[in-house]
C-alpha cells in the first residue's frame, strides 16, 4: 500500500498543476476526516458527501455500482444542491464586496 501512495505522491509532484491538485484535494480530505471522525459518517455517506461536494455524477455511478445500499445516493442528494447555491451565491457576493 505504501510503495502505491509513494507512486501517486510522486506522479503529483511531477505535475505542473500541483498547486491546483492540492486545492482541490486537501478540502475534500479535510471534509471526509471530518464526517468520519465528529459526525461519525459510514463509508458510503462520506463517497456521496465528496461526489456532491465535487457536484460529480460520475462519482455518484462509481459509489452506486459498488454498494448495494442508497446511503450514498441521500448524501449526495443532500449537498448537491448546497453546493450549487454557494457556487451561484459567492461570485455575487464577492462582487458586491468588491464595489
Amino acid at each position: 500500500m505504501y510503495k502505491q501512495f509513494a507512486k501517486f505522491l510522486e506522479e503529483l509532484y511531477k505535475n505542473e498543476n500541483f498547486k491546483c491538485d492540492i486545492i482541490t484535494f486537501v478540502p475534500m480530505i479535510a471534509g471526509a476526516a471530518i464526517g468520519r471522525f465528529c459526525f461519525n459518517f459510514n463509508y458510503f455517506q462520506i463517497m456521496g458527501l465528496i461526489a456532491g461536494s465535487g457536484t460529480n455524477p460520475s462519482g455518484l455511478a462509481y459509489s452506486n455500482s459498488i454498494s448495494p445500499i442508497n446511503q450514498q445516493a441521500v448524501s449526495y442528494a443532500t449537498i448537491y444542491p448546497l453546493v450549487m447555491f454557494l457556487r451561484v451565491l459567492t461570485p455575487q457576493l464577492l462582487v458586491i464586496m468588491a464595489l
